[in-house]
């Protein structure tokens, strides 16, 4: 199945909203970092698509028909390439509330995650997952600096107008969470839903997703 919506936001910028959201719009299926560490074996996907550019994608994306978050967002201009047809959406959120959101959730329990002394099962199997992230987001994308917040958000700036210039304008919604339905309804041309927008994974629940992965529960963002 071919992706037809494709988020690029950074984590923390409202994606697991966004995944609720395009569920409740008709897009059932929506990849986000969840369905990764719910399926850790499809970490090799990623990396061959980090890496090369490329991967199978009927593989990587049975089944989905859209994507969100953490791995997607990285690999974004792979994804224009393969899915020219599809709409990019571009969560946004104010950058010094975003840097403290993402410090004290994702790269909290990566590191957190690297300094156990001794794993447990569950840890073992989403380590490819977790590895990922250190690698790809931290290493990669913000160049082994992150806690240098004032060149994270040059980065992030980087990013966001390398995006302005490399996705077409008619085919990018630049979208901030708080927004509500009407400019994604407006943007996918569908009608407004009757019920609330689904605001999800606040930091909290984020915590309680990381903690329920490492006792070997199922991964849902909330």
């Amino acid at each position: 199945m071919a992706l037809k919506v494709i988020g690029t936001g950074l984590p923390r910028t409202g994606t697991a909203s966004l995944k609720g959201a395009l569920q409740l719009l008709g897009y059932q299926q929506t990849y986000h970092m969840d369905n990764l560490l719910n399926n850790p074996s499809q970490v090799h996907y990623w990396v061959e698509l980090f890496d090369t550019g490329s991967t199978d994608y009927d593989a990587l994306f049975e089944g989905f028909a859209a994507s969100t978050d953490f791995p997607g967002f990285f690999a974004y201009k792979a994804l224009l390439k393969q899915y020219p047809d599809s709409k990019f959406i571009l969560t946004t959120r104010d950058p010094d509330i975003w840097y403290e959101s993402i410090k004290n959730t994702v790269y909290q329990a990566v590191t957190a995650f690297f300094q156990k002394d001794t794993p447990t099962d569950s840890m073992r199997r989403v380590e490819g997952v977790f590895q990922l992230l250190d690698r790809y987001l931290f290493g990669q994308f913000f160049k082994g600096t992150f806690l240098d917040k004032e060149k994270t958000l040059s980065l992030v700036n980087a990013y966001l107008d390398e995006i302005n210039a490399i996705i077409p304008a008619d085919k990018m919604l630049k979208y901030e969470i708080s927004e509500g339905w009407q400019p994604l309804c407006d943007f996918l041309e569908l009608p407004v839903p009757e019920f609330e927008f689904p605001y999800k994974n606040k930091r909290e629940d984020f915590n309680t997703m990381i903690a329920k992965m490492l006792s070997g529960q199922k991964m849902e963002v909330k």
